[in-house]
């Protein structure tokens, strides 16, 4: 007899097909008959502004991509264009010293950058293993006859599918009180397969943003390899038993109103919103749901280190100031692992991933970005390449967690500070490393994308 995880995932993939044949309907390929003979990319890397149809709705959210930018052929001819391999190096006390390769293609089966494709194998001395494999399709696309297309980046659906197995996972116990010798050692196996829907409403690009989606996985947990901390499994054995062996079908569902003018790169605006992870289903257990209320904002600020751009440029140099805050709210019960976290590569960098845990979360941050390089630099031996912008980041963090949101009032809190560096090929494309300091030392990250 088959398990039911497996039966759920062949329904998971049986779904991706589907929708993914279903036409997109939401907004077709119209040609634009007009000519343009300037070059799009200037010598120095701007891109010039397109003046975009008038029936296009809020052009505000459509990114212009040129033809120079969407070159056919495989991997290799697009490398540092349109495909991205990076290597990375990372010591982390979680996960040990070690590294991995990532391959991100933004115009998977040279479709007019209508598919990205990612793909990230790692490994490291702790014996952490990584498999990720990740792809999404657009449904904002329109031709723009002789100069290259528009992209609307709010609209699409995901396909995830992943394996990922650490025996050096830490548990520190439950409330924002634990101690640095509270530490204990698990080892994990997690294989999941997850499909989400995004879309804007009333129109593409709208400010109303709503998603959907599923996630069938199955968790395994282990004694710990961690030298000198006990076993979690002597230490909370409660906890441990009843979160391992862990089958549940996940969904997750969104509502924002997001008034930003960018989801990957904002430079301004404001999003609000509300979302839901519930365990529909998980095998021999009591369902449970984690609600978090989120709020960020971003603004504008005067340059320091540049002059603001060409207002004729696709993508001027922008600095802005962004500040971010969440609260996360536990519904019934749920494992240990699943409960609201703080600390790692978005919340309190300064300490290690899920330093902290409780039924109940809060964190704020703040954040400055500026740019240093406004033009940014070619990339040696890639003539067709160059690295579009690079800056800083400076950021302060303060959160805590409780076992309710009433009690999260009398919680210690916990804070990080740090300094991080930002650059990127396209504004859809920004890598970030990020060094947190916190008073139990120090955290490097480096990620793609901006942390919120």
């Amino acid at each position: 007899m088959q398990q039911p995880v497996t039966r759920m995932w062949r329904v998971v993939v049986v779904l991706a097909l589907l929708i993914n044949s279903l036409p997109l309907a939401a907004q077709p390929d119209t040609q634009d008959p007009r000519d343009f003979s300037d070059p799009v990319i200037r010598s120095d890397g701007r891109i010039l502004r397109l003046d975009i149809p008038a029936d296009v709705p809020n052009p505000e959210r459509w990114r212009f991509i040129p033809n120079e930018r969407m070159p056919e052929g495989n991997v290799i001819d697009r490398l540092l264009i349109t495909t991205f391999i990076s290597p990375s190096l990372v010591s982390v006390s979680d996960i040990g010293l070690g590294g991995g390769i990532g391959l991100t293609d933004f115009d998977f089966g040279n479709h007019r950058r209508r598919e990205l494709l990612n793909l990230w194998v790692g490994y490291t001395s702790e014996g952490q293993r990584r498999v990720n494999l990740g792809w999404r399709r657009s449904s904002g696309h329109r031709e723009v006859e002789g100069r290259g297309v528009l992209l609307e980046e709010r609209n699409h659906i995901t396909f995830r599918v992943g394996h990922l197995k650490t025996p050096t996972r830490r548990f520190f116990g439950l409330g924002a009180s634990t101690g640095e010798d509270d530490e204990t050692s698990y080892s994990e196996t997690v294989r999941s397969i997850s499909l989400q829907l995004q879309r804007t409403w009333p129109d593409l690009g709208a400010d109303w943003v709503w998603s959907i989606g599923a996630e069938v996985s199955r968790r395994e947990l282990g004694l710990g390899s961690v030298e000198g901390v006990e076993n979690t499994a002597s230490t909370h054995p409660e906890l441990f038993q009843s979160a391992d062996d862990h089958e549940a079908l996940w969904l997750r569902a969104s509502l924002v109103h997001d008034t930003r003018d960018s989801q990957h790169l904002p430079y301004h605006g404001l999003a609000i919103g509300i979302a839901l992870k519930a365990a529909a289903w998980s095998h021999s257990r009591n369902p449970g749901a984690i609600v978090r209320f989120l709020a960020d904002q971003i603004w504008t600020v005067p340059p320091i280190f540049h002059d603001g751009g060409d207002p004729n440029e696709e993508h001027p140099p922008t600095d802005s100031i962004a500040v971010s805050f969440h609260l996360d709210d536990t519904l019934g019960e749920l494992p240990f692992w699943a409960l609201p976290t703080l600390g790692g590569a978005s919340t309190l960098r300064g300490f290690i991933s899920n330093r902290w845990t409780g039924e109940s979360a809060a964190n704020a941050a703040v954040e400055y970005r500026p740019w240093l390089l406004p033009r940014g630099f070619p990339i040696p031996f890639f003539s067709r390449s160059r690295v579009e912008r690079f800056g800083l980041a400076l950021f302060a963090e303060v959160g805590t967690v409780a076992d309710s949101i009433s009690g999260l009032t009398d919680s210690q809190l916990h804070t990080t500070a740090g300094i991080g560096l930002r650059f990127t090929f396209e504004r859809q494309a920004l890598f970030r490393a990020d060094l947190g300091f916190s008073v139990e030392g120090r955290q490097l990250i480096i990620a793609y994308g901006l942390s919120f």
